[in-house]
């Protein structure tokens, strides 16, 4: 699996089939890759979000968690 994904549907359209709010002007691409904008449907709205799940590491120092970044 390469982690693309094609988004040829018009956010509008999306929008309307969930029954959210269309928010204009999203900025987003057709082909969508982790750590990317992709559309989400959230709280009755469309909107653009990071694509992908949250990989979380941890410090070598300190052994904390540091700020998640996108999986690739």
């Amino acid at each position: 699996m390469c982690n693309l994904y094609l988004l040829r549907t018009k956010d509008a359209e999306i929008a309307q089939f969930f029954g959210a709010a269309h928010m204009p002007g999203a900025n987003y691409a057709e082909e969508v890759y982790p750590g990317y904008p992709g559309l989400v449907v959230a709280d009755g709205t469309i909107r653009p979000m990071t694509w992908g799940f949250p990989l979380v590491l941890k410090s070598k120092k300190t052994g904390q968690p540091l700020k998640p970044k996108p999986a690739a």
